[in-house]
């Protein structure tokens, strides 16, 4: 299926919303998602099928016109037609890319403002955000994934983001704030860590909190926001955060508490039990060695 005419490449300096579909369930919650966001952020919605070049176990390989070519055109409609009547004012079109998941989403994000995947799917997308393919697109993309699971109601009144002292916060504190704004939200800043950081504790960590935050909170001054320090490992700390929250945003890499994030043990941690919808956001080339 070719791109409509208003697919992703199309829609300008601020690129769509994409949402990857495989037709369960979980997808079916993060097309919903994905429209709300982009209805919030008065953006077009591309949703997209991806078709591997392999057959299932045991299928013979389709020539021409196949099943396979129907199964996408069903899935893509059905979820446009699940979105079109909650939010009109959203322009919507479909997409089925060609190839294997991960990459094809990656260079998808290259065009767009925001990529939403569900956490689990059916068939060969099952554990697209759960497994090997999930971590090849989250931190990869050029722009911020969001892997929708748990609580998606919306009214819980929170963004929180998880940040780090010794990097460069930027990345992750603008998306979080323009989603608090954007909600009308309360923000909570988290830095987490399991062992003892002499290096931060000695340089007075609430300090350096409040004064990683005072820029941000004078640009967005309609956003409360608030920091914790909590000493506990940072997958308890964001997965306990996170069941009073509506979005949770981490970066794609960190140091100390954060070592591995969001790529490593922590981001498969949260990405397993937050509850809320995670957004993980690809650090900036120009910032990855710390500020």
């Amino acid at each position: 299926m070719e791109p409509n005419s208003t697919g992703a490449s199309a829609a300008g300096a601020a690129g769509p919303v994409a949402v990857a579909t495989d037709g369960s369930p979980t997808a079916g919650t993060a097309v919903r998602w994905a429209a709300q966001e982009a209805a919030r952020r008065r953006l077009p919605l591309h949703i997209v099928y991806v078709r591997e070049p392999q057959p299932r176990y045991g299928e013979a390989v389709p020539d021409g016109e196949s099943g396979a070519d129907e199964r996408g055109r069903v899935i893509l409609a059905a979820a446009r037609a699940s979105v079109t009547g909650l939010f009109p004012g959203v322009p919507a079109t479909t997409e089925e890319l060609r190839g294997h998941p991960a990459p094809a989403l990656i260079d998808l994000a290259s065009g767009c403002s925001l990529l939403v995947i569900g956490h689990r799917g059916t068939g060969r997308f099952a554990g697209l955000l759960l497994g090997s393919t999930g971590l090849r697109v989250a931190g990869r993309t050029a722009c911020p994934v969001v892997v929708v699971r748990g609580d998606v109601s919306g009214t819980r009144g929170a963004v929180v983001a998880g940040i780090e002292l010794e990097r460069d916060n930027a990345a992750v504190l603008e998306l979080a704030f323009t989603e608090a704004r954007a909600r009308g939200a309360s923000l909570r800043a988290v830095h987490s860590w399991d062992t003892p950081d002499l290096a931060v504790l000695s340089a007075g960590p609430l300090d350096r909190m409040e004064a990683l935050l005072e820029p941000w909170a004078e640009r967005f001054p309609d956003v409360k926001c608030t920091g914790d320090m909590p000493f506990e490992h940072p997958v308890a700390a964001l997965t306990g955060e996170s069941r009073h929250a509506d979005l949770l945003v981490v970066g794609s890499r960190g140091l100390g508490g954060f070592k591995g994030a969001v790529l490593g043990s922590v981001s498969h941690g949260v990405l397993h039990h937050a509850d809320c919808p995670v957004a993980v956001v690809t650090a900036r080339p120009e910032t990855r060695g710390g500020a």
